[in-house]
């Protein structure tokens, strides 16, 4: 497992108190939490350099689905964690 996706995973078992799953499929990487109807989904890609990066995180809610950047990982911990709607 990609050492990066091993980091961003612990951080999400600190925060939301539940370990992450996490798949490895070539070059991409996902790390998976859920808290009651909410998703938090943390995707990773890898480049020609075999170096891992996070591209952007989702929180799902229903049929719902926020994106956010890779700078806004605390904002969508933040939404995973609480009961307001989605952002748009």
């Amino acid at each position: 497992m990609p050492s990066i996706v091993s980091q961003y995973a612990a951080y999400l078992r600190a925060r939301a108190h539940k370990t992450p799953e996490i798949t490895v499929n070539g070059d991409q990487a996902e790390a998976r939490v859920s808290i009651g109807d909410r998703e938090l989904i943390l995707l990773f890609r890898s480049s020609r350099k075999n170096e891992w990066v996070l591209r952007s995180a989702e929180v799902r809610h229903g049929a719902q689905t926020a994106t956010f950047a890779r700078g806004q990982l605390m904002k969508a911990t933040a939404v995973l964690l609480s009961d307001e709607p989605l952002p748009p």
